[in-house]
């Protein structure tokens, strides 16, 4: 994907910075590109918006669902240099119907709004490891995308089984265990990406966005990183996303040259 203007293609890679909201995009992106960054990432919306409910009187005017207020701001220009992120708090999968309802809602205006930007990547991450609704309506989504790829925000390493580090003990109860009704590991990153494509029948413009930690898991389970479309990987340590990042420190480099991209 050509993020970025560089004429440098080659072997070279691309380096991002994840930002907080700004409705102003392009003076954001223009702080991140005089910092030797090729482009950012950054919310759609405003963390704080939420999908606007029905008039509260019949024929009394209808809120619209974007304003310059709570949503990103871009020129066409910028298209190529912006990732959108999606709402970290849509949850469709909630036993809160009220929140499942919105979540539903919320999660296809804002795949219809990056669209309408003509952005070409936006990364979504799922809250819970059985998001069967949230997959049911990203695969729907997806049949109507030309372009623009969706990258899926999986953690290395996930953060239950990270905490329980140094306590061999309670990090085997943890590997082994599956997830309710199903075979699948419920602590294995590996196996909620497989679930979340096989949900989406393994479309084309799914791709991963692989969060990197202090953690690394067992050399065989990278391993299987290297078989499937990594479209980026994220640092949070650093603060930095792309496609590509070099990230000190020799565990998490040894990490990135094994699923290289």
């Amino acid at each position: 994907m050509p993020l970025g203007k560089r004429t440098d293609y080659g072997d070279s890679r691309y380096a991002g910075v994840e930002v907080d909201f700004c409705a102003d995009v392009p003076s954001s992106l223009q702080v991140a590109l005089n910092g030797n960054f090729d482009f950012i990432l950054t919310p759609l919306v405003h963390p704080d918006r939420r999908p606007p409910g029905p008039p509260e009187k019949p024929g009394a005017p209808i809120t619209p669902a974007f304003t310059p207020e709570n949503s990103m701001n871009l020129p066409t220009e910028y298209g190529t240099q912006v990732v959108g992120k999606v709402s970290d708090w849509i949850d469709p999968d909630s036993d809160d119907p009220i929140l499942s309802k919105q979540s539903e809602t919320a999660l296809k205006q804002e795949i219809g709004y990056a669209t309408h930007l003509s952005i070409q990547a936006i990364q979504i991450a799922p809250k819970r490891l059985n998001a069967a609704n949230y997959a049911r309506i990203l695969n729907q989504a997806l049949q109507g995308l030309q372009n623009m790829q969706v990258w899926v925000r999986i953690p290395l390493v996930a953060p239950t089984l990270a905490a329980a580090e140094g306590n061999p003990e309670e990090e085997e109860k943890l590997l082994q265990e599956t997830q309710p009704g199903s075979s699948r590991l419920a602590y294995d990153p590996w196996e909620w990406w497989d679930q979340i494509r096989t949900m989406c029948e393994h479309h084309t413009l799914l791709g991963v966005c692989l969060e990197l930690g202090p953690s690394l898991p067992h050399h065989t389970h990278l391993q299987r990183w290297k078989a499937h479309a990594v479209y980026s990987l994220l640092s949070t340590r650093q603060a930095r996303t792309g496609s590509l990042i070099s990230p000190r420190g020799t565990r998490q480099a040894h990490a990135v040259a094994t699923v290289s991209l």
